[in-house]
C-alpha cells in the first residue's frame, strides 16, 4: 500500500504550480469557483487498494473558463487543463505526462465542491473521489448557521479526541450518552459500558494510541430537533515502549451527536472501512 501511495501521489501531485492572482473566495461563493478549496481525496489505483489523502484546489474563473491547479497542499500543485464551469458543475483534466490522466467532474452542493474522477495510471484504470470546502477570508463578516454548526462539532471532536490522546477517561465518559450504540466493523456492537471498559483497558496498556483527523475530511450536517451527524476519516498511531510511533489504522467514521439541555453528547458511532 505504501508503495502505491508514493507512486500515485508523485504522479498526481508531483509538479509544483504557482497560481498567481487567485482571489479569496467570497463568503457566499454562489456563482464562482474562484478561490482555494480544501478537503479530502480518495483514489483507487489499478491494484484496488484505496488511498486516502488531502486535496487543495486553487481556481480562477473567467466566464465559463476555469484555470488553476490541484494537489496535496498549497506548495504541491499540478496545473490542470480544459477547465469549464457550467452552472454549479465544474470539469477539468489533469494530465501529468507521467502515465497519469484523470477527468474530473465536480458539483457544488451545500457549499461543498465534490465529485469524482476517472482515468488511467500507467496503463491501468484509476477512479477517485474528492470533497472540498472553500477556504474563506480570515475575517468573514457573515457566519452561516451551517458554518456555526460545523465549528461547534469540530470543537467537540477535538475535545473528545484530545481526551482520548491524553488517556482522560473521565472526560470521555461525559461525552457519550448512556444509551450509546457503538458499531465497529471489526469488533461488532458495543454499549456505553462496554465502550468505556474498552477505553479503560486501552489506557492501562503500555502501548499508547493517538488519533489524528484527516485534514479536510470532516463533514457536519444538522439533524432537525435532535443534533447533528459528523462524518470523517481518521488515522490511529501507536507507540510501543522504546519504539517509534507508527500508523496502525485508517478508518471512516460517523458520529451522531445529540443536543439535550444545552449539552452535546454522542449517541451513535459507526466506525468502518479499517485499513
Amino acid at each position: 500500500m505504501h508503495r502505491v501511495l508514493r507512486t500515485t501521489i508523485i504522479l498526481l501531485f508531483g509538479a509544483v504550480f504557482v497560481a498567481e492572482g487567485v482571489a479569496q473566495l467570497p463568503v457566499d461563493h454562489q456563482e464562482s469557483f474562484t478561490g482555494k478549496w480544501s478537503g479530502s481525496f480518495e483514489i483507487t489505483p489499478p491494484d484496488g487498494k484505496v488511498v486516502h489523502d488531502s486535496a487543495v484546489l486553487i481556481l480562477k474563473q473567467s466566464g465559463t473558463a476555469v484555470t488553476g491547479s490541484i494537489g496535496q497542499s498549497d506548495d504541491k500543485q499540478s496545473a490542470f487543463k480544459d477547465g469549464r464551469a457550467d452552472g454549479h458543475s465544474l470539469q477539468f483534466t489533469l494530465d501529468s505526462g507521467k502515465g497519469m490522466h484523470l477527468e474530473f467532474h465536480l458539483l457544488l452542493v451545500a457549499g461543498h465542491l465534490k465529485g469524482s474522477a476517472s482515468g488511467t495510471l500507467q496503463g491501468g484504470i484509476v477512479t477517485a473521489s474528492i470533497d472540498t470546502k472553500p477556504v474563506s477570508s480570515k475575517n468573514p463578516t457573515i457566519v452561516s448557521p451551517e458554518q456555526k454548526l460545523y465549528n461547534q462539532v469540530a470543537r467537540l471532536d477535538k475535545a473528545m479526541f484530545d481526551a482520548y490522546n491524553r488517556r482522560d477517561l473521565a472526560v470521555l465518559k461525559s461525552m457519550f450518552t448512556e444509551d450509546l450504540e457503538f458499531y465497529h466493523d471489526k469488533s461488532g456492537l458495543m454499549s456505553y459500558r462496554q465502550s468505556m471498559e474498552s477505553f479503560k483497558k486501552n489506557f492501562q496498556g503500555q502501548t499508547r494510541m493517538r488519533r489524528q483527523l484527516v485534514e479536510g475530511s470532516l463533514e457536519v450536517y444538522p439533524i432537525a430537533g435532535y443534533g447533528a451527524v459528523e462524518i470523517g476519516v481518521h488515522k490511529f498511531y501507536s507507540t510501543e515502549p522504546n519504539q517509534k510511533e507508527k500508523l496502525t489504522a485508517t478508518a471512516k467514521f460517523v458520529h451522531v451527536w445529540k443536543k439535550a439541555k444545552g449539552a452535546w453528547k454522542i449517541a451513535r458511532v459507526v466506525s468502518y472501512d479499517h485499513e
